[in-house]
């Protein structure tokens, strides 16, 4: 179902680094080439070195290795020709493939110069792909954002060298247990991070044949809000919880019950989704001044990158902030409530806001956790000096563990939650025992990504025939038409 051009773009993608926005599975074609160098290079720099201290005695004097016909001793270049003529060839591979320039006198190690090669192969990627695919490459690829911004509440008045906070969508690679991802959650937020259809799109795709007018890449359910209600609001508020207990764990007191969240007008309900005891942590706001004990207001959004015809939006959580921002910010400053926006997107994005708000998380957290964390007896009384530093250290290290730790926390909430919107209205097609089958064909008839857990194998047959015969008009919606499958 993929063209050629489709699966080449998807192997490419899979096969960059994980901070680029692939899998991390390197091609063996990428790495060898500067191993080969790196070898050779080491070899001859180690004999060059030691043939000097050696003199006559070195290797390449050896009688049995010098010329009979030559008139003057070997040297270790012919002596070693076959080292000498391959180092040349990866000399000239590296520089004609990948524009890297090496030579004898280089000291760089070999995932020095991989890395310049992966960002070369990234590079060229990008300017061979769609503008669409450039972005959703770097949309899933490891970004950062300014820790501090003037028109944010979240600026928290410490003494930080951090400048910038990082995130990376496809760091989900780097998580172990207890923080996993459930297959299908993996499946569907990665068909979407790879720009291929999710399951059930692909397989509503080969068996109804007006689906592919409808909606193929599963956009509509993840935009309309009138389709899988229940999904979308239950995953809205599992999103909300657990970015509660993230703050009330790490000794902010929040909660995400709406009777606890205050209203940004007294005549309406309309009121953000978490209250945060914020102790403080936002009175270096340019924007506006606030009291040590003003409680922060944030509202959680989980935005779709794409519009229901797949086409990419310029900058969905930018957008999604803004909005935000105008329907409450301003009601609750007149409230004398700080307001933040936490805005994330189904490619695992997470907004600047949110990430500053877990970024607070973590430092309080630190705070809690690494009170005495070196103990007095690891250093001498006389080297306060050299204790203090160790601390420091200590805990900026917890902090930044707190932190990356919370991010795979929110970006598994996410990609769970973007699943139970698409599965709120297409979990029954999994009952059918031809969608086991579709997935479980071979790849090469129906190449994609195969499911890894057991489906179900009872239920009535589903047959194209029906399928096709129950499938509604290319106008209709694709809810229906997943319903009535």
């Amino acid at each position: 179902m993929l063209s050629q051009l489709g699966k080449f773009k998807l192997k490419f993608q899979i096969r960059l680094g994980i901070k680029q926005g692939g899998f991390g599975l390197t091609s063996g074609l990428l790495t060898a080439p500067v191993a080969s160098y790196v070898a050779l290079r080491e070899f001859r720099q180690w004999y060059n070195q030691y043939a000097q201290l050696w003199g006559a005695e070195a290797i390449h004097f050896f009688p049995w290795l010098q010329d009979p016909n030559a008139g003057e001793p070997c040297t270790a270049s012919r002596a070693f020709q076959h080292i000498v003529e391959a180092f040349e060839h990866a000399v000239a591979h590296l520089h004609s493939e990948w524009n890297v320039q090496g030579d004898l006198q280089d000291q760089r190690d070999q995932n020095t110069i991989s890395t310049l090669m992966k960002e070369h192969n990234c590079s060229q990627f990008s300017l061979d792909c769609s503008l669409d695919d450039a972005i959703r490459l770097s949309s899933v690829a490891a970004q950062s954002i300014p820790m501090r911004c003037s028109s944010s509440d979240l600026c928290p008045n410490l003494q930080s060298n951090e400048s910038s906070l990082e995130q990376c969508p496809m760091t989900i690679f780097e998580l172990q247990c207890p923080l996993e991802l459930s297959d299908q959650a993996f499946k569907t937020s990665m068909s979407i991070c790879l720009g291929v259809p999710v399951p059930h799109a692909r397989f509503l795709q080969a068996t109804v044949p007006d689906y592919a007018q409808i909606d193929v890449w599963g956009d509509f359910l993840l935009n309309n809000s009138t389709h899988a209600s229940r999904s979308r609001h239950s995953s809205h508020e599992r999103l909300a919880y657990c970015l509660a207990r993230l703050a009330t764990k790490a000794g902010l007191p929040s909660s995400a019950r709406p009777s606890a969240v205050p209203c940004a007008e007294d005549d309406s309900f309309r009121r953000g989704d978490i209250v945060t005891s914020v102790a403080g942590l936002n009175v270096a706001s340019a924007s506006y001044r606030f009291a040590s004990p003003t409680d922060l207001i944030t509202d959680v959004t989980l935005v779709h990158p794409f519009t229901s015809h797949h086409q990419l939006k310029d900058d969905s959580l930018a957008d999604a902030e803004a909005r935000k921002n105008r329907a409450y910010k301003a009601d609750y400053h007149a409230q004398g409530f700080a307001f933040a926006p936490l805005a994330c997107n189904s490619f695992g994005q997470q907004g600047p806001d949110l990430l500053r708000y877990l970024w607070l998380i973590a430092d309080r957290h630190a705070q809690r956790t690494c009170s005495g964390l070196v103990p007095s007896s690891v250093f001498p009384v006389s080297e306060a000096h050299c204790s203090a530093s160790a601390s420091v250290s200590a805990f900026k290290a917890c902090r930044a563990r707190l932190y990356r730790q919370s991010v795979h926390e929110v970006l598994i909430a996410i990609y769970e939650a973007v699943t139970e919107r698409v599965l709120g209205r297409t979990y029954a097609l999994q009952a059918y025992p031809e969608y086991r089958a579709f997935f479980l064909a071979l790849p090469t008839s129906r190449p994609g990504l195969l499911p890894s857990w057991p489906l179900p194998i009872h239920g009535p047959p589903l047959s194209s025939s029906s399928l096709s015969s129950s499938s509604p008009s290319p106008s209709s919606s694709p809810s229906l038409a997943c319903a009535s499958a």
